[in-house]
C-alpha cells in the first residue's frame, strides 16, 4: 500500500489527466503522446513555480519601495519643516533689525464750524471744554496752596515777632551787664 500511496501523491493526478486526454484525443502513437504530455506538464509546473517566486520577489520589492518612499517622504517633510523654521527665524531677525517707523503726523485742520450750535456740537469744542475745566481745577488748587503758604508765613512772622519782643529786655539787660564788666576792667 505504501507504493500505491506514493504513486497517487506524486504522479497520480498528472497520469489521470494524461490518460483522460489520451482517451479523448485518441492519438496514433499514445506512448509518444503520453511522454510529450508529461514533459509539457513538467514544464508548466516549473513555469508556475518560477512565476510564484517572481511574484513573491515583486511583492517584497514593492514593500521595500513603499518603505523607502515613506522614509523619503518623512525626510522631505522634516527638511521642509527645518527650512520653514529657518525662514521664520530670518524674518524675526529682519523684523528686529528694522527700525520701527514713526506714525505719520496728521495735519491740523483749520476748518472751524461757523454757527454757534455747530461749535458746541463739534468734538474739538467739547474736548477743549473738558481740558479747560481740568485746567481751572488745577489753577484753583494751586491758588489754594499759595494762600495757605502765605497764611503760614504770616503766622510764623507773628510768632517770630512775639519771641523777639520777649527776648529784647533780656538782651538789653545782658548788654548793660556787659558794659559794666568792660568798664570795670582796666585795659
Amino acid at each position: 500500500m505504501a507504493e500505491s500511496d506514493y504513486l497517487e501523491h506524486t504522479v497520480g493526478e498528472a497520469l489521470a489527466k494524461c490518460l483522460t486526454d489520451v482517451v479523448l484525443k485518441q492519438p496514433r502513437d499514445p506512448i509518444e503522446f503520453i511522454a510529450l504530455w508529461l514533459y509539457k506538464h513538467h514544464e508548466n509546473i516549473l513555469y508556475d513555480r518560477q512565476r510564484e517566486i517572481e511574484n513573491e520577489e515583486m511583492k517584497k520589492k514593492a514593500d521595500a519601495d513603499k518603505q523607502l518612499q515613506s522614509v523619503m517622504t518623512e525626510m522631505v517633510l522634516e527638511e521642509e519643516d527645518l527650512l520653514e523654521k529657518e525662514r521664520q527665524a530670518r524674518r524675526v531677525e529682519d523684523l528686529q533689525s528694522e527700525e520701527i517707523p514713526k506714525p505719520p503726523s496728521f495735519p491740523q485742520t483749520t476748518d472751524f464750524p461757523e454757527e454757534e450750535e455747530d461749535i458746541e456740537k463739534s468734538p474739538s469744542f467739547t474736548s477743549s471744554l473738558i481740558f479747560a475745566h481740568e485746567d481751572n481745577i488745577g489753577e484753583e488748587e494751586e491758588d489754594m496752596e499759595e494762600t495757605e503758604e502765605k497764611e503760614n508765613k504770616e503766622e510764623n512772622e507773628e510768632e517770630n515777632e512775639e519771641v523777639e519782643k520777649e527776648l529784647e529786655p533780656a538782651e538789653s539787660a545782658d548788654s548793660a551787664s556787659q558794659e559794666k564788666f568792660l568798664a570795670s576792667k582796666d585795659w
